[in-house]
């Protein structure tokens, strides 16, 4: 079960409102599994097992959910709004799920894909160290992992969607430590190099990672990781010059709207104070 289950307690959890604890006892068939889950307003036990291994079930509990909900009721597909799963894991730096909702469904305006779902899991380097082996075979952490769940045969085109299963971006899964080291890197950084030479390095990269050189707070960085990763969920990648450069162009135009909605950090702190 890829991440550990996350993106089929995604799919579970978006049937049903969490306000009350219940259980769900007839299982859910989701994509060759059977799915049973239990309830509380924060917290889903999930059993999952696969229709041809049934003797191999996994259990897992899935703790500090914001799960939500359509705000319309539009039946078809290209009408609906998207549902927006955070699972927040880690407990050594305080983040407000709520607004990086906020920050994940005006991405997803900006990307023509408010109708789709995304789950996004901020988690430990151990987390994001082993699906990174297990996934792309690179056995250390990074800052963040992209998920995609379709195919595109053109980047930003998604395939016709046939069903609610299909309404699915796919997941991103953030190392918060690693994101916070590579602050305090960059502040390092950048007090070695004095604040115009700094300065100057950051207007000429572009795209996230030039955005990312104005902050050095994670929680700052965490919605510009979003950019990109969302970027990668809807097909786009910078594997060579050309895609590099619809990939930065798509990001800038991201990170303008979201400025001009005033839902990036303003003030970064600067590393010389």
């Amino acid at each position: 079960m890829a991440l550990g289950g996350l993106r089929y307690a995604a799919v579970a959890c978006l049937a049903v409102r969490c306000t009350r604890s219940f259980s769900l006892h007839s299982p859910i068939s989701c994509r060759g599994h059977d799915i049973s889950l239990a309830f509380t307003p924060r917290t889903v036990q999930l059993t999952a097992t696969r229709t041809d291994h049934p003797s191999r079930p996994i259990h897992q509990t899935f703790e500090d959910l914001v799960v939500t909900q359509p705000r319309d009721a539009q039946g078809d597909l290209e009408g609906r709004l998207g549902h927006v799963l955070v699972r927040n894991t880690q407990r050594k730096y305080a983040i407000d799920v709520a607004r990086l909702e906020t920050q994940t469904r005006a991405i997803l305006e900006v990307l023509n894909c408010a109708n789709m779902d995304v789950g996004i899991w901020l988690t430990t380097d151990a987390s994001v160290r082993q699906l990174n082996a297990q996934y792309r075979g690179k056995k250390k952490s990074t800052d963040i992992l992209s998920f995609p769940f379709h195919e595109f045969d053109e980047p930003g085109t998604l395939p016709p969607m046939e069903s609610e299963d299909d309404m699915n971006l796919g997941d991103m899964v953030i190392s918060v430590a690693y994101v916070d080291r590579a602050c305090q890197r960059d502040a390092r950084d950048a007090a070695k190099m004095g604040q115009a030479a700094w300065h100057s390095e950051q207007q000429e990269t572009r795209g996230v990672s030039g955005e990312m050189m104005k902050h050095f707070g994670p929680e700052a960085r965490l919605p510009l990781l979003l950019v990109h990763g969302l970027c990668h969920l809807v097909g786009h990648d910078h594997e060579n010059d050309e895609d590099y450069e619809r990939m930065v162009s798509l990001e800038e135009d991201v990170i303008k709207e979201l400025t001009a909605r005033d839902l990036l950090a303003k003030h970064a702190r600067s590393p010389h104070a």
